[in-house]
């Protein structure tokens, strides 16, 4: 796995992780906000580096890799982490790890509650079956993701998924819908905050209640009208205003 950073390293640090099927570049116009007052890494999810052969395995390693190289290149202690879709889960396994020691995570439109095992095989053919699509330009498909996406996520779709391989986008989705919080992210310090648009609610409202079980003091958020990363890929004036209150709240 690759990393970027930006800003000064004495400043504290942000995490950025990643969705499935974009890359780091999602972050731009975040990082150009963030590394003003913090040191900010961005790792490259394994499987998504258009520069570098990669497979992406499990949301467990990938959650060690960041770790491990934030521990080796800046320290132990992070200010916050944030992750979108699978990279709100592999958020949530660095939480779950304690290899770090973070005070905020804010966790966005993450499946966090363990399909059935046929439902995790439908969806693994499901997305390698898009996947294929949009690698030869399907004009149906197309149309699709053009009305549910922000015009700069649909183009790094695009960049992105002709470089993944099969296993990668397999290994994605058996990995992130067999995925189920361990209990033991009730014993962790950071103050986390849960969001989700209306329109995933139904996929994500049992992956929000189970976490606010787990840990009573997490912040559970529900933005009306928009689908899956509507509020970091359409509206990020929000978004950065928002985490920036949650930042600044104890």
């Amino acid at each position: 796995m690759n990393f970027r950073t930006y800003g000064e390293k004495d400043n504290k640090a942000i995490i950025l992780i990643h969705g499935a099927f974009v890359s780091w570049r999602m972050w731009s116009e975040y990082i150009e906000t963030f590394k003003q007052d913090y040191f900010v890494i961005v790792p490259i999810l394994d499987g998504h580096d258009v520069e570098n052969t990669s497979r992406f395995t499990t949301i467990q390693k990938s959650a060690s890799d960041i770790a491990d190289y934030v521990c080796q290149s800046y320290g132990k202690n992070v200010f916050a982490v944030i992750g979108i879709s699978l990279g709100g889960v592999i958020a949530t396994e660095i939480l779950v790890q304690k290899k770090l020691s973070i005070e905020k995570a804010i966790i966005d439109g993450a499946y966090l509650t363990t399909m059935s095992p046929w439902l995790c095989k439908l969806f693994a053919k499901i997305m390698v079956k898009l996947s294929h699509a949009i690698k030869s330009g399907n004009k149906t498909f197309k149309y699709i993701i053009n009305q549910k996406f922000a015009p700069k996520t649909i183009e790094e779709i695009y960049r992105i998924c002709p470089n993944m391989s099969d296993e990668t986008i397999e290994n994605i989705a058996f990995s992130n819908y067999s995925y189920t919080i361990p209990d033991s992210i009730a014993n962790g310090t950071a103050y986390i905050a849960y969001w989700y648009g209306e329109k995933e609610k139904k996929l994500l409202s049992k992956s929000a209640k189970q976490l606010s079980k787990l840990v009573l003091s997490s912040q559970i958020e529900e933005f009306k009208g928009l689908g899956h990363g509507g509020l970091v890929s359409k509206h990020s004036d929000i978004y950065m205003k928002k985490a920036h209150i949650f930042f600044s709240n104890t």
